[in-house]
């Protein structure tokens, strides 16, 4: 589920910044990330601490423990498919036991007698902490990266305007 946000022209500009100021494009990275702090919080608080099912208690890759829980703010990624879109800053939870928590019986109830058991004994519905906590946060998560890229391009036309005037 993307937001439904759209900027036009960063990947450009940032491509071209990159290759003007490597620094300022590096600062602009960091505070579009930043932005989206808060939402990342957010979404770490939304899970629980303790393990929701008893089968996780334990050291393994699926083990609920408070490092294999991790929500990172990510920027840039992938275009979709569909169309010519691709995410400036995503937050993604890291961890399998996290993200089977967060999303099963998404694409289905379970496939087997074991699997419609392991939904069933989650709380609610997928997707049961990220979107939620996205969804109450998005509006000011979407203006706080709108006035970052527009702060970035602004810089990035200073710089430039003050580059042609001392040529």
């Amino acid at each position: 589920m993307p937001a439904d946000l759209q900027l036009y022209g960063v990947r450009d500009t940032m491509r071209q910044l990159n290759s003007l100021d490597k620094q300022l494009k590096q600062q602009a990275v960091r505070d579009i990330k930043t932005a989206a702090e808060p939402l990342r919080a957010t979404v770490a608080a939304s899970i629980p601490g303790a393990s929701p099912l008893t089968g996780w208690q334990h050291k393994g890759r699926t083990g609920w423990t408070r490092s294999g829980t991790r929500v990172v703010t990510v920027y840039g990624g992938r275009a979709r498919r569909e169309r010519e879109v691709w995410p400036l800053v995503s937050i993604v939870l890291k961890g399998a036991a996290a993200s089977m928590w967060d999303m099963a019986g998404r694409a289905s109830q379970g496939k087997t007698a074991q699997g419609r058991a392991f939904v069933g004994y989650l709380p609610g519905r997928a997707s049961r902490s990220a979107w939620p906590a996205a969804e109450r946060m998005l509006p000011q998560i979407q203006q706080a990266v709108a006035r970052a890229v527009a702060d970035v391009s602004q810089q990035m036309n200073r710089n430039l305007a003050s580059r042609k005037v001392g040529a």
